[in-house]
């Protein structure tokens, strides 16, 4: 599948999707919208496909989202500026609902409408020389879209003072608040993405959707009784050859 800014690519059970629009430092725009959503919502049903690998083309990440799609707003009415915000959200929700493990790789920087979208993946490998950072304050608007992104996986204090400082913090700061999951040198950035996606690949078909799913239910259970219940059965159905979590590779 390909598109004028979005590119998937799949390799066995990996897929890679990357965008490109080097002249806007990598903006999510409408047209890249557009393609990333189509993309995500077709891996959706890829039962074979057990990893999503989300990076641009060439850095930075995403520089936030396209100011220049706001023009389009002087004079809107309410229900236009509602409607405009709308295709961010489904990407975020396509993105965050995905059955496959979810990959990031920011290089250069993630700013704004970045920053949300490397919330909704499971894993973030940034480059160290990688910023990430919320801008809009200096715009003088609060980033009242990417926010409630950033409270999903930063503590309340931290996602605070991102927003109203608009400050640039480095990878290792940004891993410590809990947007990024982990660092590796700038010179071996590829490298190493490309070895966690092999390793998660080479695990028994099925097996790290499984383990996705499997957390998902448990965080959304209202307490540790209920995981308990939700993980002995998951184990129960494992052995008595269920579809509950894979993890066994094939004799040879």
């Amino acid at each position: 599948m390909t598109g004028p800014a979005t590119r998937l690519r799949v390799d066995g059970r990996l897929a890679e999707l990357t965008w490109s629009r080097p002249e806007r430092r990598n903006a999510i725009g409408a047209e890249i919208c557009a393609g990333l959503i189509e993309a995500l919502r077709s891996l959706a049903s890829w039962d074979d496909v057990d990893v999503v690998l989300l990076r641009a083309q060439t850095p930075p990440f995403c520089a936030g989202w396209d100011t220049t799609d706001f023009a389009g707003l002087r004079g809107a009415s309410r229900a236009e500026v509602t409607a405009f915000f709308g295709p961010g959200r489904e990407l975020l929700a396509a993105l965050g609902e995905l059955p496959q493990v979810t990959v990031a790789a920011p290089a250069g920087a993630a700013l704004g409408f970045g920053c949300a979208l490397l919330a909704r993946c499971d894993l973030v490998v940034a480059a160290d020389d990688c910023v990430f950072g919320l801008p809009e304050i200096g715009l003088g608007m609060p980033p009242a879209t990417v926010l409630p992104e950033l409270l999903g996986v930063l503590p309340g204090r931290a996602a605070l003072r991102w927003a109203v400082t608009g400050e640039l913090v480095p990878a290792g700061r940004a891993m410590a608040d809990g947007l990024v999951t982990s660092v590796v040198p700038a010179g071996e950035h590829e490298d190493e993405v490309a070895r966690l996606a092999e390793r998660l690949c080479g695990f028994a078909p099925g097996a790290v959707r499984a383990t996705k799913d499997l957390t998902r239910r448990m965080l959304a259970a209202p307490d540790h009784h209920e995981r308990v219940r939700i993980g002995v059965a998951a184990a129960i159905e494992r052995f008595l050859g269920g579809d509950a979590g894979g993890g066994r590779k094939e004799s040879t």
